[in-house]
């Protein structure tokens, strides 16, 4: 693969060269040579330090004092790293091993990683550091196994401004919270225009910097790929998806489909559901901010049946199956309308399932009618 000179510094960066390249310096090094030859970095000593020259638009490494003989075969050695760095990514990719592809890349990063869900669900982070180890975002996400509704929410309104929650290209974000202190490098991934899910990398053992963008570029390429493709074989979320909007917008669904769904996503008589309704409050919302908490939504309530958008609402079922599970349910739904600023409706129990777009329409009524009384939600009897 093609390196430049920010990425070579990375991966010696024991050495502690200087570095003196530009920040948008092309990633078109093939190799290490002694004397000038294109596309090769120009390995050579001046006194007693020994200078990488990769020209005027690729700049230059000095290694103070080192033996040149040394310097040349690490420079070399780090080319063949990330060759070999390439065919591990490769072969995890085969094998659609996302958590190996994040094992096999600390040792180029050198810092912190997490790889999340389109809904903030952790699905891999580095195995050096204990749970202490890094920031209380890392803490959270190791002990819960996704992020914290308050890491979401100052993302969601401060990251608005840079694009954070949709960015497909890597950026480097310097983050003050009680949670994340410090810089992050974070990028979106997806794979044929729909996002399925985050890479993030904490500065905490090196100091992250372009090339380290260069190299998380190229990470997300193999992870997308993983990500899409699982998500385009496991079909199930879709279908529960496509069947609960048919019910809820009165199209015909074949007594298999309804049969088919109620089995696959654990419908019980004994159970007790609810049509819930999520519209934001906002009169403009920004797209890429009703994405996200959408996604939110869906990670949090998407278990049930499906989630869908009608128009500018969002719908899902709520089930009760204990009374602590109730209480907790509604406690976490009251949580996303005061954090993400929604408007609920929610349905009486639903006591006939082919009639459900009865009940999607009382979760709407309430809607609105919580909004005339400036109410953030509004439930049912039943």
């Amino acid at each position: 693969m093609k390196l430049n000179l920010w990425i070579v510094a990375n991966c010696l960066h024991a050495l502690e060269p200087v570095i003196s390249v530009p920040r948008d310096a092309p990633a078109v090094l093939i190799g290490a040579r002694t004397i000038y030859v294109p596309r090769c970095a120009y390995v050579y000593q001046k006194k007693s330090d020994v200078f990488v020259d990769a020209g005027k638009e690729g700049g230059y490494l000095i290694f103070e004092n080192m033996n040149f003989r040394e310097v040349l075969e690490m420079v070399q050695f780090t080319f063949d790293f990330y060759s070999g760095w390439e065919d591990k990514l490769s072969e995890a990719a085969e094998k659609m091993d996302y958590k190996q592809i994040i094992d096999q890349s600390w040792s180029v990063f050198k810092n912190p990683m997490m790889l999340l869900d389109a809904g903030n669900n952790l699905m891999a982070m580095s195995a050096q550091y204990r749970d202490d180890e890094v920031n209380e975002d890392w803490k959270y996400m190791a002990r819960h196994k996704r992020s914290s509704l308050e890491v979401q929410q100052f993302l969601i309104e401060n990251g608005a401004p840079y694009d954070y929650y949709m960015n497909d290209k890597s950026r480097i974000f310097h983050l003050k919270t009680p949670w994340i202190n410090g810089k992050e490098l974070s990028v979106a991934i997806f794979y044929q225009y729909v996002q399925y899910g985050r890479l993030n990398i904490v500065e905490k053992d090196r100091e992250l910097n372009p090339g380290d963008l260069l190299m998380a570029d190229h990470l997300v390429g193999y992870l997308a790929e993983i990500l899409g493709r699982t998500s385009n074989q496991n079909q199930l979320s879709d279908s529960f998806a496509s069947v609960y909007m048919k019910l809820l917008t009165k199209e015909r669904v074949s007594g298999e489909e309804l049969e088919y769904w109620k089995k696959t996503s654990g419908w019980l008589r004994k159970k007790k559901y609810r049509v819930v309704v999520c519209q934001n409050d906002a009169k403009a919302v920004d797209r890429n901010r009703r994405r996200s908490v959408e996604n939110l939504i869906r990670s949090c309530f998407g278990d049930n049946g499906g989630i869908v958008l009608i128009k500018d609402k969002i719908s899902f079922l709520l089930i009760d199956q204990s009374e602590k599970e109730v209480a907790d349910k509604w406690k976490r739904l009251l949580d996303f309308s005061e954090r993400f600023h929604l408007k609920v409706g929610v349905s009486l129990v639903v006591r006939d399932i082919s009639r459900l777009y009865c009940y999607y329409d009382q979760g709407v009524k309430a809607l609105e009618w919580g909004k005339t009384k400036g109410r953030t939600d509004v439930r049912g009897g039943g």
